[in-house]
Formats: structure tokens, sequence, C-alpha cells
């Protein structure tokens, strides 16, 4: 499982979960409040699919 989100507060909810957590960035938060909010991994946007595939083996 995997939990994949663009807020602190869904990044938070992962943990809360034993879930990881994808944070993708949009407009708002930004990258930095994602990473500080400490999710799995956080990428601008989904169109390299590396970070998703590694969190799932990961979990494997």
């Amino acid at each position: 499982m995997l939990l994949i989100g663009d807020t602190p507060a869904d990044v938070a909810a992962g943990p809360a979960n034993q879930v990881p957590v994808l944070a993708v960035t949009s407009v708002q938060p930004s990258i930095e409040d994602l990473q500080a909010a400490e999710a799995t991994e956080t990428v601008p946007d989904l169109q390299d699919p590396s970070s998703f595939l590694k969190i799932l083996a990961a979990e494997h």
C-alpha cells in the first residue's frame, strides 16, 4: 500500500497508519514543506515513475 498526497496532512496520515507516503508537489505547499513533513519520498510531479516504483519495491 502507498499513500500519494500533496499536503502535509496527507504526509502525516501515512506514518499514523504505517503506510509509506509519496508526496507530490502542486502550487502550495512547496516541495520544502512536504520534505519537512517527512514524506517517504517527495517529487515535483508524477512524470517519472521511478520514485513511485522504488517505494513499492521497498515494501516487498
